[in-house]
This record gives C-alpha cells, sequence and structure tokens, in this order.
C-alpha cells in the first residue's frame, strides 16, 4: 500500500519524521551489495537491512546544459567499502533513494542509474563522483563498416 507523502510534515521546520537517504552500491558480478542508509541506526526498507554509515549526497543543479553529476563522500569508518571498490574492475552501481522513517517501506524518489566513477579516498573519507551513463556520446553504430570485417559491402 502506497503511503502518501504527509506535506505539512516536509515542511516543517522540525517534526518526527526524519528524511533518510538509502545507498545502494553493487555491480552485475554476483558479490554482495552494500546497503548504507545515513542514520544513526539500522533502517528496513523493502524486506532489506540498510546499516548505519555516515555519508553526504550532493545533487547537481538543474540545467539542460550538462549532464547531471552528483558528488558522493563517505566517512572511512570502515574499510569494506574501500576493498569493495578496488576489487571492481568495472564502475560499481549506485543507487540513492529518499525514504521516511514513518514509512521506510514507500520511496519518494530514486536514482537508480548512477555510476561511481573518479574515486578519491584518505584516512577519513572516501570521495566519488557519481554520473550517468553517458548514451548521446556513445558511438552508433557499434562497428566500423570496413572492407576486412565486412567484405560483402564492397563488391
Amino acid at each position: 500500500m502506497v503511503q502518501p507523502v504527509n506535506i505539512p510534515e516536509a515542511l516543517a521546520s522540525s517534526s518526527i519524521v526524519a528524511w533518510l537517504t538509502l545507498l545502494k552500491i553493487w555491480t552485475g558480478d554476483g558479490t554482495d551489495a552494500i546497503y548504507v542508509v545515513n542514520n544513526s541506526e539500522p533502517i528496513t526498507s523493502r524486506g532489506i537491512v540498510y546499516a548505519p554509515f555516515p555519508f553526504n549526497v550532493t545533487l547537481p543543479s538543474d540545467d539542460s546544459e550538462s549532464l547531471p553529476s552528483v558528488s558522493l563522500v563517505l566517512s572511512n569508518v570502515d574499510a569494506a567499502i574501500i576493498h569493495f571498490v578496488r576489487a571492481q574492475l568495472v564502475a560499481p552501481n549506485i543507487m540513492i533513494e529518499l525514504v521516511t522513517s514513518a514509512y521506510p517501506d514507500t520511496v519518494e524518489k530514486s536514482f537508480a542509474f548512477l555510476k561511481l566513477v573518479s574515486v578519491t579516498y584518505d584516512a577519513m573519507t572516501i570521495q566519488g563522483r557519481l554520473d550517468v551513463d553517458n548514451f548521446i556520446a556513445q558511438k552508433f553504430p557499434a562497428e566500423s563498416y570496413v572492407p576486412p570485417q565486412f567484405p560483402g559491402l564492397f563488391r
């Protein structure tokens, strides 16, 4: 059952309902995903337990001039994320979801099309840029039609 967002709670200066950011980091190679929430205690959303982990997401500006790029800063309190990112051969997928503490099973906003690129880290933080897959810059068709590969076209 979908619960509507309580607009007065969303616009109030203080509320007992907290807005929580859920973060999923995964790859397509079958390894387990990492589920974290920017909260001080675990949250269960749609049957998945999100571990408490401090992080900050900076959303892109809303303009039509460039592709959106999201900034992600995680506190480096656990080496598991660094080991996960180092072990990947391709850029990990990132999904950011916004839920409320009152209805954690209802996703209010979701960004499920991001890739983790350009990661830097030190003893305190892990910083990464999240980009969308730039389908505009992809070559089409994927193959070049040259005589050695397609001799039937050049008879």
